[in-house]
Formats: structure tokens, C-alpha cells, sequence
């Protein structure tokens, strides 16, 4: 869907699949994806931090983070 250009679409769907799966990084790496894609700077944020948080490892989520910090 992102690469459709159906963000918000997709930003719908990885909202359900973070629900259906709330200990799963990946749901919240996708989900960050999503809210940057859609220009929602926090929320992305926040995806992010979860997701780093179920994976500490993710570190293209804490390099998202920063990255998005810096465009606030």
C-alpha cells in the first residue's frame, strides 16, 4: 500500500496489525513507516520508541527516531 501511494490505507491496516500484535516489533516498525510516510512526525515517534523497546537491536528504528526528531 506504500508503495501505492495508499498511505493512508496502510497506515489503517498497520494500526490493526500493532493491535493484533502488541509485542511484535516489527507491527510497530511498520506502523512508524506508515505515520512518517503520512507526515505524523510524533506518532511515527512513538511506533518507533515501541518498537525499539520490543527489539533493542532495531536500529533503523532508533535511527528513524532521530531522524524525525530532527524535523519537529
Amino acid at each position: 500500500m506504500l508503495g501505492a501511494k495508499k498511505i493512508n490505507d496502510a497506515v489503517l491496516i498497520f494500526e490493526v496489525n500493532a493491535r493484533m500484535h502488541p509485542k511484535s516489533a516489527n507491527a510497530y516498525d511498520s506502523l512508524g513507516e506508515g505515520y512518517a510516510d503520512a507526515g505524523d512526525n510524533q506518532h511515527a515517534i512513538e511506533a518507533y520508541r515501541r518498537s525499539v523497546e520490543l527489539n533493542p537491536g532495531n536500529n533503523n528504528g532508533k535511527q528513524m527516531i532521530l531522524k524525525l526528531q530532527q524535523r519537529k
